[in-house]
């Protein structure tokens, strides 16, 4: 795994974190930006193959 790739990764775990931290905290969060895979999130952020 390139380091672009590790940064994805990570960058998606704090926004997966982040966003289950304020849904449990009672926020709305909009179900589908809990459920967003890697994938989704590659190809919101990261269409490139780095983050911008």
């Amino acid at each position: 795994m390139d380091n672009e790739s590790r940064e994805i990764v990570r960058l998606w775990r704090v926004y997966r974190t982040i966003h289950q931290l304020c849904a449990h905290r009672g926020y709305l969060i909009a179900q589908n930006e809990l459920d967003q895979d890697l994938e989704k999130f590659t190809g919101l952020f990261a269409s490139h193959g780095k983050v911008e």
